[in-house]
């Protein structure tokens, strides 16, 4: 890959991020006990754990921690997954095992304030809630039923009616919306580079600008090679998420990516910022042709969604999310658009992540199904307990589960979309 396709996209994150840590390239032949491919969230994450627990950890990544969704994402962060906890139990297999899965998948958006507390991180982290919200009867029944849902697993999260979530929310655009004190949000490529120096002053060494090449099985242990070195180590942990490429043969095919775009305005003035998310709550709709937003902490509002189907993210304008964002919030009409960049996701057909062992000695960890910054995370910790011999939250399945039809996907997504853009007149 040429060194243009490392070049990161102008986005606020980049412009107002703190400056990373030194990650020099690969340049030597060495030996870790761990080696990590991938230097986002997931990546990150265990190596910081992994570090903690003494254990000898090289982290190789292709441009630099935070390149990939972690450093372009809409720095939600968002418990739970799309299916409910009752939904999520029954597919864990119920019992002690599903109660697991859906502690762990609530309980994501706990560890990103406590890792951004314990090492000072500074990212513009705020924690208000995350809100859902429904423009429709049957979006307002879906929403209904989580409540209930979360309630049999012991989480409170509150229900609004039309006026409390406007006066909430700042736009008379839906009928409910729920609120769960769990979540928040943050700028994600300050809180990846924030990760990257914890994992290094805990003792784990990072490697930018380190595509891996090849993974080769050498006796007991592997090899991993890039183009300037090689790692020899016992466990191999790859987390590249929605970059997966042909590294190891098959895992690109376990997940769908889908490309995302976000448009962050200007400013806003004091009078137009009052009354849009006075709160800086970070918002989901239950549309079709899903909708996320938020504001930072200098008053400007970002909004994301689909992006290209047979272009890269970062090829066209976000103006189906800025025209959003005007039918939201009218007083946005007069406001300027400073930035525009994309990313991918990585979706998995049932809504769940992925905890796969594809060989004795490797494993991998991705499908966040947009819900990347809590999830990797806490993804990244299960991998660091898969090694240290604790019991992992999530099974960890032999083998790569496989999206079937996978190279027809783009063709199935092209069929949602026109689809969502037919029945969009009407909110649904």
């Amino acid at each position: 890959m040429s060194d243009a396709a490392w070049t990161r996209p102008p986005s606020l994150w980049a412009a107002t991020a703190p400056v990373g840590p030194d990650c020099p390239p690969l340049v030597t032949a060495e030996t870790a006990e761990v080696v990590i491919v991938g230097g986002g969230f997931t990546g990150l994450s265990a190596a910081l754990h992994l570090a903690e627990e003494g254990r000898s950890v090289r982290l190789l990544e292709a441009a630099e921690p935070g390149f990939g969704a972690s450093g372009r994402n809409g720095g939600q962060v968002n418990p739970g997954w799309k299916p409910d906890p009752d939904a999520t139990a029954k597919a864990f297999g119920g019992g002690a095992g599903g109660r697991r899965a859906v502690a762990f998948s609530g309980g994501g958006p706990d560890l990103v304030f406590d890792l951004i507390e314990r090492h000072g991180i500074a990212c513009e982290a705020v924690r208000p809630g995350y809100v859902q919200a429904a423009k429709t009867p049957s979006g307002a029944k879906l929403l209904r039923r989580r409540v209930e849902s979360w309630a049999r697993h012991g989480v409170t999260i509150d229900y609004l009616e039309q006026g409390d979530a406007s006066e909430l929310l700042g736009t008379d655009a839906y009928i409910a919306a729920t609120r769960d004190p769990r979540g928040g949000n943050l700028n994600p490529l300050a809180y990846a580079r924030g990760l990257a120096r914890a994992a290094l002053a805990a003792g784990a060494a990072l490697h930018g600008e380190s595509a891996v090449t090849r993974i080769e099985r050498i006796g007991e242990d592997w090899r991993i090679d890039t183009a300037g070195g090689s790692v020899m180590a016992q466990h191999v942990l790859i987390c590249t998420n929605g970059y997966t490429d042909t590294l190891w043969p098959g895992l690109r095919e376990t997940v769908v990516p889908i490309a995302s775009v976000i448009a962050a305005s200007e400013p806003m003035p004091e009078h137009v910022a009052q009354s849009v998310l006075p709160g800086r709550h970070a918002l989901s709709d239950t549309s079709r042709e899903m909708f996320y937003y938020k504001r930072d902490e200098a008053g400007r509002f970002l909004i994301g969604g689909r992006g290209p189907i047979f272009s890269p993210p970062d090829s066209g304008p976000a103006h189906r999310a800025r025209k959003m964002a005007v039918r939201l919030f009218p007083q946005l009409a007069r406001i300027g658009w400073h930035y525009e960049w994309g990313g991918y996701v990585a979706l998995t057909p049932d809504w769940f992540p992925r905890l796969m062992r594809p060989a004795e000695g490797v494993i991998a960890a991705l499908g966040y199904n947009g819900r990347g910054v809590a999830m990797a995370t806490a993804m990244g910790r299960e991998l660091a307990r898969a090694l240290t011999g604790e019991e992992t939250a999530l099974p960890i399945t032999d083998g790569l589960r496989r999206v079937p039809l996978h190279r027809l996907y783009k063709v199935g997504l092209l069929g949602n979309k026109v689809k969502a853009k037919l029945l969009d007149p009407l909110g649904i």
